[in-house]
């Protein structure tokens, strides 16, 4: 059986990632990076077959844009093909899904520079044996560069309490929008993530006395568009009288914030104390790639960049955070 599926002009065939291979219940998941390769899987002593997935562009990818999938039923005594028209191939007939059932999944980027609305179609085929091909469903993604834009409601400028409500918005209620990041600044200090990648329109900050809070958002669309940093606040304001309780952090992890990550994973989290605790990178075969110790940081939200690029190839992975006896998981993609 093979899978034939010839790029389209507008992707760089160079970005290609193999990620995943999929058939009845078995899962393959090619190490991050791989654009092509051969893995032998044992279905097992009762059904007797070992399947030979070959993955890879025929010839010169820029020449070709060929990228090829081929699965093979061996004996698994002998690890000889069998006959072709064998009815004991992988791949049986789907009386019970997902038994007859496959797919292979990639990944790959758009050409650089495209514009905003470019619609890109892919379509593979399939060939079982010697039987004509099949044309699988066409996959459509329409290029997206534009990113959202939202901001902070103006406050009040002199406030009653040092606990008040923050509320932040979308422009142009974007159909596509993802989350949003608020980043607050007491006094002149620099700015600090406040809320990330939340879906919520409003939370309530606790200040103190005295002091000048400024506040701005910045959106992000499904597709990992991230509005730019605003040049200066949203919204400001300083509390009058009274004094509201210190915030009170709860270890949590956020992810990669952009994700897919490009060329390094900004890993964003909150850590309630000072006690210790790691940050780590694992791939998909649950090999750890990275880890950082990141108690030291203190209670707050933190961001940790990890690379460099060259440690971290293209592929799915996943950060674990830790401290004291809890472990937080979240999924990153790097794509080059």
């Amino acid at each position: 059986m093979w899978v034939v599926d010839v790029l389209p002009a507008a992707v760089d065939v160079n970005t290609v990632s193999l990620v995943e291979v999929n058939f009845g219940d078995t899962q393959l998941f090619p190490l991050p990076g791989l654009n092509r390769g051969t893995w032998d899987v044992d279905l097992g002593p009762n059904r007797g077959l070992v399947v030979r997935v070959e993955a890879g562009f025929s010839g010169p990818a820029q020449l070709t844009r060929q990228l090829l999938w081929s699965f093979t039923s061996l004996n698994r005594t002998t690890l000889q093909p069998l006959d072709p028209g064998s009815l004991n191939g992988f791949l049986p007939p789907n009386r019970t899904a997902p038994e007859g059932e496959g797919s292979v999944v990639f990944t790959v980027m758009p050409n650089a520079g495209l514009s905003t609305g470019t619609e890109i179609e892919n379509q593979a085929s399939i060939i079982f044996d010697y039987n004509p091909a099949q044309s699988t469903e066409v996959w459509r993604n329409t290029v997206d560069n534009s990113p959202p834009a939202s901001r902070v409601l103006p406050l009040s400028a002199n406030g009653d309490s040092a606990t008040f409500t923050v509320r932040w918005e979308a422009l142009e209620a974007p159909a596509d929008l993802r989350d949003f990041t608020v980043y607050a600044r007491e006094d002149s200090s620099a700015y600090r993530v406040w809320r990330l990648c939340t879906s919520a329109t409003a939370d309530t900050f606790a200040g103190s006395h005295g002091h000048n809070y400024s506040f701005y958002s910045q959106a992000r669309d499904t597709v990992g568009n991230i509005e730019a940093a605003h040049a200066s606040p949203d919204a400001q304001t300083n509390p009058g009288v009274g004094v509201g309780p210190g915030e009170q952090w709860r270890l949590a992890l956020a992810g990669a914030w952009p994700n897919p990550a490009v060329g390094q994973i900004q890993a964003w989290f909150t850590l309630p104390s000072k006690e210790p605790a790691t940050l780590e990178l694992f791939d998909v075969a649950g090999r750890r790639v990275q880890r950082r110790e990141v108690g030291g940081l203190g209670p707050g939200p933190h961001l940790v960049v990890l690379g460099p690029p060259a440690r971290i190839r293209p592929g799915m992975y996943f950060l674990r955070l830790s401290q004291g006896g809890q472990a937080l998981r979240a999924r990153v993609v790097m794509i080059r």
